[in-house]
């Protein structure tokens, strides 16, 4: 999702300002293609995880997407 977001965000021309934020205690398993993805969404302040961790190979419920899409919806009404 997090790709998915970046592409769309690049596609669109929206540079967002990004905060200097650690990686997640769980980076190393962030697929190689998302892994600047996923730092990009964190510094931006549209995904968070939990308790530092991005557990990147579990499901993306519905609760989780509908937070990440209202977030997203909010930048591309600016």
């Amino acid at each position: 999702m997090a790709v998915f977001i970046e592409r769309l965000l690049n596609i669109k021309g929206i540079e967002l300002e990004k905060e200097e934020t650690e990686d997640f205690a769980d980076a190393e398993n962030v697929s190689e293609y998302a892994i600047t993805a996923v730092a990009n969404m964190k510094a931006i302040g549209l995904i968070q995880g939990y308790n530092n961790h991005y557990y990147p190979k579990d499901s993306l419920t519905r609760a989780e997407a509908a937070t990440v899409i209202a977030s997203l919806l909010k930048i591309l009404a600016k």
